[in-house]
């Protein structure tokens, strides 16, 4: 599993801790072929707090929403004006609801953008997550317009499963392992965790 110039040791670690730690988790992980690699060096640029419209990652607040008062919430986070992130969270049935997490870069290999997508089940009654995994989408540059793709086009395009994880996965294993699938993307920062990234931006100002 790589992006850019880099082997993501960090989720690959994550995964064999958790692995050892639970027997009873099925983990599958897929080897990079190598047209999914790129010198790409967009993420290695400082970038600023993102604009973001819709909410942060705050579970039990995703919970209460979408049981009480929507079926579906749409999130949308801006890099200079270029989309970054587009998260759907929806309500499958009365006890599971859906993360997908999809990246939208500039990170282009001959004439195909690759991005990477994250997809769990979350189930309501058991409160954990039953379900996670992460792929590579794969998007032709003849068609490429990121801000007029809708999550249900994001469906049908080609794209390559990279690891897979059945079982119980706490909510702090999630936000890890999505943090960690999403290496040299600042932005994935900020929905997760909004309130350190600001925190870490003040102090870089006054020091």
């Amino acid at each position: 599993m790589s992006y850019g110039n880099s082997v993501n040791f960090d989720l690959i670690k994550s995964l064999c801790s958790l692995g050892k730690s639970d027997k009873e988790l099925n983990i599958g992980i897929a080897i990079d072929p190598e047209h999914f690699q790129s010198k790409n060096q967009i993420y290695f640029q400082d970038i600023e707090l993102e604009r973001a419209y819709g909410i942060h990652y705050d579970l039990s607040s995703i919970i209460k929403k979408l049981t009480h008062q929507f079926s579906t919430i749409k999130s949308v986070y801006f890099r200079s004006n270029k989309i970054g992130l587009k998260i759907l969270n929806r309500l499958v049935d009365k006890n599971i609801i859906e993360f997908n997490i999809y990246e939208f870069t500039e990170n282009k290999v001959n004439h195909y953008f690759i991005n990477r997508s994250i997809h769990a089940r979350f189930d309501i009654a058991l409160n954990y997550f039953t379900h996670l995994d992460g792929k590579a989408l794969i998007f032709d540059d003849e068609n490429y317009f990121p801000l007029q793709i809708v999550f249900e086009d994001i469906k049908r395009k080609p794209k390559r499963k990279l690891f897979r994880i059945d079982g119980k996965i706490t909510n702090r294993y999630f936000m890890t392992l999505t943090s960690e699938f999403f290496f040299e993307n600042n932005i994935i920062s900020e929905f997760l965790n909004p309130e350190k990234v600001k925190k870490n931006i003040v102090e870089n100002m006054e020091t």
